[in-house]
Parts: structure tokens; C-alpha cells; sequence
């Protein structure tokens, strides 16, 4: 159970049939497995959306509002999963069975920093901590120039709480923001050291 190549798939149906290609397409209409992307298929629609969103792009991990969501830093639902990759120039989106998947691009020079590993019954992926999630977010986002630009994009445009923004590790993106070669990564340094000064 899980995520097959187009290759692999060729490899388990076997030689007995002399067309492959059309027993593929015969098993996805009888349910038996499900595209995912070009060349790309799942054997069970109980395989995780993680796992799912992890083989469609190389160097992928979940972050920006997705993160955040699951770190209980934003109210609002994230109705598609969102993901950072350095393998992509612009946004990249994969819709099937499984969910609409959201691709942006990052530095591949900041990509490998600041991510956990979580685990699930049928595999594990890599999700971007708090730190690395907000770096994320606000390296694509455009027209902040100032500090007070960016605390008000994190209040009110993305709705997030003073308190939660205060625990986070400031010293992580001063750290990394160089890596972004973006000086809204320092931005977000300063906006956040005003936050927890007020808190």
C-alpha cells in the first residue's frame, strides 16, 4: 500500500498482459488505483494526503499556512494542503483524490532548514516548524516594506495571536534569514521582537 511510479506499476502488473498501459487505465476506472500526477499513482485512497503531497514534488514538506494550522497559530481551516519546495520556480497545484496540493517556491539554500519529522501508520513526512512556516509565508508574500507592515499583514491579514507570536524562536530566523536572501525575512525578525516586547 502506498505510492507507485509508473514504472513500478508496469513491474507488479507483470508480463502476462501484452499491454500495460491499457490495464493501467483499467484499474483506475474500476477504482483499483488513483492518479495522482503524471506517472505518479496511489494503490489505496487510505494512503495519507502527506504522503501523497510528498512524492508529487522532489524536496517538498509541508508548510506556510498548512504548518501554521497544525501548529494552531491561525483560526482559519486551510482547505488545501500547502507546501514549499525548492524544486519549483512558481506555485505549483496537483489536484486528485486526495486533495488540492500547493506548491511554492523557497531558496534551495534555506529548503533543508528547520524541519521535524512526523510519523504516520502508513509513512512519515517532513512539516516546517513554526519558524520555518512563517519564513515561508512571508517570503512569497509581496508589499510588506516595513515592521509595521508585517505585524499587521500576521494580526490582521492572517489573524494570528500576539501570545503565539511571542514563544516564537527569534534566534532561528535571525539565524536563517540570510538564507532567503529576502530582507523581508529581517522584517520579520523586527516585527516579531516588537510583539514579544509588548507582551
Amino acid at each position: 500500500m502506498g505510492i507507485l511510479t509508473s514504472r513500478q506499476l508496469v513491474e507488479r502488473i507483470g508480463k502476462e498482459y501484452s499491454s500495460p498501459k491499457a490495464k493501467i487505465t483499467q484499474m483506475l476506472k474500476q477504482g483499483q488505483i488513483y492518479h495522482l500526477r503524471r506517472g505518479w499513482y496511489a494503490d489505496s485512497l487510505s494512503t495519507s494526503a502527506e504522503i501523497v503531497a510528498m512524492a508529487l514534488v522532489p524536496m517538498s514538506y509541508i508548510s506556510l499556512q498548512s504548518a501554521l494550522r497544525h501548529y494552531g497559530m491561525i483560526p482559519d481551516a486551510v482547505m488545501n494542503y500547502t507546501l514549499a519546495s525548492p524544486c519549483v520556480e512558481r506555485k505549483v497545484v496537483y489536484t486528485n483524490d486526495f486533495g488540492s496540493f500547493l506548491y511554492y517556491p523557497v531558496p534551495l539554500a534555506a529548503a533543508g532548514q528547520g524541519l521535524l519529522i512526523e510519523k504516520l501508520e502508513d509513512g512519515m513526512f517532513f512539516i516546517a516548524s513554526r519558524e520555518k512556516a512563517l519564513m515561508d509565508l512571508v517570503y512569497r508574500v509581496k508589499g510588506i516594506t516595513t515592521v509595521n507592515d508585517m505585524i499587521l499583514f500576521l494580526l490582521e491579514d492572517m489573524r494570528m495571536e500576539e501570545e503565539e507570536l511571542a514563544s516564537v524562536d527569534i534566534s532561528f530566523i535571525e539565524s536563517t534569514a540570510h538564507l532567503y536572501a529576502r530582507e523581508k525575512e529581517y522584517l520579520l525578525a523586527s516585527a516579531l521582537k516588537k510583539i514579544r516586547r509588548r507582551n
